[in-house]
């Protein structure tokens, strides 16, 4: 069969999907202000808040699609900076807005009375915890990547916020009874997950503050915002309780915090997903290359593979191909595959919802903690010697964008059949990042930094704000 210069009708059509499904499958605005209810993503039906004014008693609510919901981050930072918590809102956009405003430069909350009305709210809705504790559960189900998370729950997020309005008031007004609040709900955080409280304890010495208890996705912001809620209760009064809570979880970010850079940008969460998006680029028309078979390895474990030449390849899926750029299916000998056109030569600006090269690979795979490096293993057949160029998706961009394949994405083919492994960085499996997100994260670093005075936060602070200056993508 001689190959293909053009997409088979089933590419067609797999192309047609992914234009309408890249930027709902892959090109998210990950990250979650308020216990992971307003993502602009919906690969995994994440449930998708959406402002909706203010209740009677003047205190923001959102929509969950159902009915009006109370978001218990937005309620704590309306407790701060009264009504102008909506400003983000008015024009309309779905999912949370993250932000933060250092209690130590607000003007007085007293004197709003939007502000008031949402402290009045926390005071009516604070539940006893275990022991001496306080919290404010979430109140409305969500779905969270496939799981359903019931109400109640409680979140690290939305109780940090809890905690730092409690101190602004306390700093303008010196009311004992807000200091006590905070200090009742900064001890959730030495409560385990499973005894209903936020920390995920890996040791004795070592916890990690959860958004999500019962998911357990170690979400970065989450456990920084509450890092902070600590440092600031702790700068006002000495508890041997919420020192423990503190140093345990700057242990988990000394530890861990090298998981989540990338090297040009940083993660959202340590899911442990398997999900590598790669994109494979000829350098010219000629030679033609067809690509058989392809597979992700961790470890020693296969956890995703892919039949080019199979009528499933193009299909909605887990793991699939998509894009303009593949040819009909071709067989030599006992190779059967797909050409890989090049998409520079057919296109000369980057298509709607694509780029100029459209021959894209998902491998996306239940998560798997084997140790030991990922690899792209690629079965690919050349007319003749050439370069075959693969690219991974750019996780710090949420429109499409594509990085080398870190260590090296030039891949020599010879003549005929190539077996080929390529070394896959495991921070390159995953998801992508907004930046608004990603300098939510420098922001709460910057100001941990500060409060703690300590010297690796500090450098994970200048780290992660250097990234934004650099260029970073492949169009």
């Amino acid at each position: 069969m001689d190959p293909s210069s053009t997409p088979s009708s089933m590419f067609v059509g797999a192309a047609r999907r992914a234009a309408r499904g890249i930027k709902r499958l892959l090109c998210h605005t990950r990250g979650r202000g308020g216990a992971a209810v307003g993502p602009e993503d919906t690969a995994h039906a994440d449930t998708m808040l959406r402002a909706a004014g203010f209740d009677p008693s003047g205190v923001i609510v959102f929509s969950d699609g159902q009915r009006d919901v109370h978001n218990i981050f937005e309620v704590a930072l309306q407790a701060m900076i009264g009504r102008e918590v909506y400003r983000p809102y008015k024009g309309g956009r779905a999912g949370l807005q993250p932000r933060y405003y250092d209690i130590r430069r607000l003007a007085d909350p007293s004197d709003l009375p939007g502000a008031r009305a949402a402290l009045d709210w926390l005071e009516a809705h604070a539940e006893s915890g275990p022991g001496d504790c306080f919290g404010w559960p979430y109140e409305f189900d969500i779905d969270f990547r496939g799981e359903r998370i019931s109400a109640p729950w409680v979140s690290a997020f939305g109780q940090a916020y809890v905690v730092l309005a409690y101190l602004c008031w306390f700093r303008h007004t010196s009311e004992a009874r807000w200091l006590e609040r905070a200090v009742a709900g900064a001890r959730l955080f030495g409560v385990p997950c499973a005894e209903g409280g936020v920390a995920h304890v890996f040791s004795e010495q070592e916890v990690c503050f959860e958004e999500l208890p019962s998911a357990s996705t170690h979400i970065l912001n989450a456990h920084l915002i509450s890092l902070l809620a600590l440092a600031e209760v702790l700068s006002l009064h000495r508890d041997c309780q919420l020192e423990s809570a503190q140093q345990r979880g700057l242990t988990f970010l000394r530890n861990r915090w090298d998981d989540y850079d990338t090297g040009y940008w940083s993660r959202y969460d340590l899911s442990g997903k398997q999900h590598l998006f790669a994109r494979l680029c000829p350098v010219a028309a000629e030679p033609k290359v067809f690509l058989g078979k392809a597979a992700l390895i961790v470890g020693e474990h296969v956890v995703a593979t892919l039949d080019l030449a199979d009528k499933s390849a193009p299909a909605e899926g887990d793991c699939r191909a998509s894009g303009i750029d593949w040819g009909g299916v071709f067989a030599k000998d006992a190779f059967r595959g797909r050409q890989i056109l090049h998409g520079p030569g057919l296109h000369p600006e980057p298509v709607p919802t694509g780029t100029r090269q459209n021959t894209y690979l998902l491998m996306r795979a239940e998560p798997d903690e084997s140790p030991g490096r990922a690899e792209l293993e690629l079965e690919l057949f050349a007319e003749n010697a050439t370069i075959l160029e693969v690219h991974v998706r750019d996780l710090s961009c949420t429109d499409l964008a594509f990085r080398p394949l870190r260590p090296e994405s030039k891949v020599a083919l010879d003549k005929g059949l190539n077996h080929v492994r390529l070394p896959v960085e495991r921070k390159d499996l995953g998801e992508p990042l907004s930046a608004e997100y990603h300098d939510f994260h420098v922001t709460i670093l910057e100001l941990l930094a500060d409060r703690t005075q300590d010297e690796l936060i500090r450098v994970l602070a200048g780290r992660f704000g250097s990234y934004r200056q650099k260029d970073r993508t492949l169009k």
